[in-house]
Formats: structure tokens, sequence, C-alpha cells
């Protein structure tokens, strides 16, 4: 039987592109922008020592120099399944330091992980107006949605809402920095989940708070002109109540359980398994390697149970045509997925993750 045609997303677009159709974008979005956010990146930014907040120990890159990865997540899933074995089979009286070992390192390289995520951000101040056209122009894209489900914890979205001065057209359920699932939304506005948590989202006790722009009023030093959202991140980090709601979880499983302690990612994770609009999937999002070789759907399987559970209408799934084995990828998702409500497209061939609206010919950080 031949495989189903990939189409380019200009042939489909007018199918998709519309307020009855939701969006779940991936980590592919943020690594077309600029290699910055791709695992090696991430892993020699994570590696580097004094470079501010938390940097891999030499015990920890040995860990992942046995495993031979730079892939933060297999790390993590490995570290979390290894405590699971040595509890299962030795127990956890038995063995005390070795689970203490494994927790301590889970912990450092978890931190390492977010703190590499956050430093290879360039303050706003920075950005090279090309750049922030580029950002406009993925707010436009973004806003013929009806909803957008972000799985990345980055900033290129978030940046790229405000990237106009304009607040108007969406709406991500805090009214003005604090979480409230009952805000008042247009009926026409694009609605915004960060599934995973972002480094703009924080805990202090029992609220979910968002760090916003100071006041223009207030008139911050030259010196920090640009820099709010990242400085804010640096200085409410070192505080003992304050903890990032960013997801740095190996398996499906622990992330489950990162989402069902947080009041905002469990609401933005139940309106992601309630979509039954017309979906797309582009960038990854449940961060399968590229050539499927080495594919481990239990990292996200919480995302592709959301997707499958509540039956979208149609749903079109970005192809990465240059990379891995086009066969192989829709054999995949005709697995897991009714194959009759399928569309595949050629991922760089959408607009958000195409060469020019990304960015890669104009600049190399964002």
């Amino acid at each position: 039987m031949s495989n189903p045609p990939v189409f380019l997303w200009e042939e489909i677009r007018e199918k998709f592109e519309n307020k009855e159709t939701s969006l779940l974008l991936g980590k592919g979005f943020s690594c077309a922008r600029g290699n910055d956010f791709k695992d090696s990146s991430l892993y020699q930014e994570a590696s580097l020592q004094n470079n501010g907040g938390t940097s891999l120990s030499a015990e920890d890159i040995k860990i992942f120099n046995a495993l031979g990865t730079e892939n933060f997540e297999k790390v993590l899933a490995t570290l979390s399944r290894t405590k699971e074995v040595v509890n299962e089979i030795l127990g956890a009286q038995a063995h005390p330091p070795i689970l203490q070992t494994i927790d301590k390192r889970y912990q450092n390289i978890q931190s390492s992980l977010i703190q590499a995520v956050k430093r290879v951000h360039i303050p706003w101040g920075e950005i090279k107006p090309e750049v922030l056209t580029v950002l406009t122009t993925v707010k436009e894209e973004i806003l013929k949605y009806q909803n957008l489900f972000y799985t990345s914890y980055d900033l290129l979205i978030y940046w790229s809402l405000l990237s106009d001065g304009g607040t108007k057209g969406f709406q991500d359920y805090f009214k003005v920095n604090k979480f409230d699932p009952k805000s008042a939304i247009e009926n026409h506005w694009l609605r915004v989940f960060y599934i995973h948590g972002g480094l703009h989202l924080y805990s202090k006790g029992e609220e979910i708070l968002k760090i916003i722009n100071p006041n223009k009023k207030e008139k911050p030093p030259k010196k920090e002109k640009g820099e709010h959202i990242l400085k804010q991140c640096e200085d409410l980090w070192k505080k003992p109540d304050i903890r990032p709601l960013c997801m740095a979880e190996g398996t499906s499983t622990d992330k489950l359980k990162f989402i069902n302690n947080s009041e905002y990612l469990s609401f933005a994770y139940g309106r992601l398994k309630q979509n039954t609009d017309k979906l797309v999937v582009l960038g990854n999002p449940l961060n399968l390697d590229k050539n499927l070789l080495d594919k481990n759907p239990d990292f996200n399987q919480h995302i592709l149970d959301a997707i499958v559970e509540p039956s979208p209408k149609t749903v079109a799934i970005s192809i990465t045509v240059d990379d891995g084995d086009v066969a192989q990828q829709m054999e995949y998702w005709e697995g897991v997925m009714k194959p009759d409500d399928i569309q595949f497209f050629d991922e760089k061939s959408h607009p958000l993750c195409s060469p020019d609206i990304t960015g890669e010919k104009q600049a190399d950080r964002a």
C-alpha cells in the first residue's frame, strides 16, 4: 500500500488556518528559530562552569557520556527508571546512598537545563529590528488559530505575542500577572496554553504568577533596559519561596506528576485533552528523534494521549522531509491515530518553521 501524500502547507492551509483549528507547537519551532535551542547547544551551555546559575557537574557529564547522548530527556528518563529499578529490586531502605545520589544528579541536571534555556536567550533590548519583525510575523500567524498549545518553555512565543506592543487578540488566562482560569475572553481571540510551563511562569506558595514587564512609567535604569523578564527570572529564582514553572522531567509519568501538582499546568493540559477542534501538529511536540530509530514515546506519551483521546475532527501533522525516513514517520503516526483523519505536510513549508519567518536567513540568535 502506498504512503499518503506529503502536502505543502500552502495546499492545505485554507482548510486549517481558521478559528475552528487548534495548533500544537513544539520544540521544533524553537530549534528552527536558531541553533541555540537544540540539544547539543543546550548541553554545551549547561556544561559551562561559572556562567551564572547551575551547571552540569563532572559527574553529570560522565552520565551523558556513558549514555552517548546530549539529550537531557533521555538522561533524566534513564535516571528516573534507574531509581525505580533500584527501589524495586534492592529496596529504598537498604540502599539510601544510591537513591540519594540519583536524586542529586537528577535535580542538578534538571536545574542546569532550565538555566541553559534561560541563558541562551539574549535580552529583549538587544534583539535586532529585523528579528523583532520576525516575532511580529509569528504573532500574526498564530493569531489565525483558536487555541495554541505550546510544549516548550522558552520565551519565543511569549515574546512574539508582545512584539508589536499590543495585548489584544489573545488570552493566556492570567489576569495581569496572576493565573485566573475564569478570565473573561473574547470569542475570536487566541487562547494560549503553556502545556509544560515557561520561563516567565512561577509559583509562590499556592499562587501561579507570570513575569511581566514593569510599568513603563517606572523608567528602569538604562543599563537594565529591555532585560526585564530575564532579569526578573534571575532575581526571582534566588528566592527560597519561588519555584520556576518549567517542565524538565524525563519520563511521561514524571511529567504528569509535575502537571498534576500545578493548578495552571493541569488546567492547560486539560484543555488539550478536551480539544475536539481540527488540530495542526507542528514542530515535533512529542520530541521524537527525527529518524524515529531511537524514538521513545514515553518522553511525551501524555501529549500523545491528549491528542488521540478527544478524537479531533482532522489532524494535520508536520513531517521532517529533510531528515529521516518519511515513510517511517507516517507509519508511526498512522499506528497511533486513525489514518483517514490525518493529512501530512512538509514542516518547513509552514510559515512558522520556514527559514524566512524563523529568521535563519536574518540572524543567528533571538
